[in-house]
């Protein structure tokens, strides 16, 4: 995947990018932004949301994370990240 002017050259379907980068997507919950930070420093964050019992993170990694966190489903959004920040 290439980004050209602001187009995107991507040359496989979208269901091959989504396959590609599945296991990728992880998603932890912290009690404050200091928890944030630290993970922000180790992998890329897609999205943080303040909820009740504090802040939901999710994040991509290529590795497995070493933080306590759950797997959840590729996003297309999430893949286009993986890609960016890995495959240059």
């Amino acid at each position: 995947m290439h980004i050209t002017k602001g187009k995107v050259d991507y040359k496989e379907t979208v269901q091959d990018l989504l396959q590609t980068t599945q296991g990728m997507s992880y998603e932890t919950t912290v009690k404050g932004e200091g928890e944030v930070q630290i993970i922000a420093s180790d992998y890329q964050i897609v999205n943080k949301i303040h909820t009740l019992d504090g802040i939901r993170v999710k994040f991509v990694s290529i590795k497995q994370p070493l933080i306590q966190c759950i797997s959840r489903e590729t996003t297309l959004e999430d893949a286009y990240i993986i890609v960016n920040k890995y495959e240059r």
